[in-house]
């Protein structure tokens, strides 16, 4: 596995940064989401004053997340790159190794560059295995942040039932 491979300390440095920055954003649209209850109670309050000082917060916030995701991006195709050279040449090497491609001259086999083949295989698989793993760490983070967010926004509903009354907190 790349992750005991030679390189291993590369993999899991970049793996953990991409999972840092994906953190990172999560933190951010947080932020951003408080940002947007100060602006509407801004506008709905008529205070000019706090105008120029949410506008230069929201600022600040964008270019930071956008930095951010432009990091993201890089160091997640960088640990594609690494993962796909890694096993390109695993599965060269063993394909090399038992003489596969003289059997299949020798066999008459049609298949038309399989070394090809092998690396394409390989870079779609790692694109779309980090693809998923990362898309679904990502909301995950949403998710748990998110409704942090609107447990912590929501007021305790009391049910009254006869004589008793329970209370359910978080109930949105």
């Amino acid at each position: 596995y790349c992750w005991n491979s030679e390189e291993k300390w590369h993999f899991r440095g970049l793996f953990f940064l991409v999972i840092a920055f994906h953190i990172a954003m999560t933190y951010i649209a947080v932020l951003l989401n408080a940002w947007y209850g100060d602006f509407f109670n801004m506008l709905q309050q008529y205070d000019e004053a706090a105008f120029l000082p949410i506008l230069s917060r929201f600022a600040v916030l964008a270019v930071i997340y956008m930095l951010i995701f432009a990091y993201t991006t890089y160091a997640q195709q960088r640990l594609q790159i690494k993962w796909r050279i890694w096993m390109t040449n695993g599965y060269l090497q063993n394909w090399m190794k038992r003489q596969v491609y003289y059997r299949m001259k020798v066999l008459g086999s049609d298949t038309d560059n399989p070394d090809q083949r092998i690396s394409e295989d390989i870079n779609l698989f790692a694109e779309l295995t980090l693809q998923l793993f990362m898309g679904f760490c990502s909301q995950f983070m949403i998710l748990v942040s998110f409704g942090s967010v609107l447990w912590n926004l929501s007021p305790v509903l009391l049910v009254p039932l006869g004589s008793l009354s329970f209370e359910i907190y978080g109930y949105m």
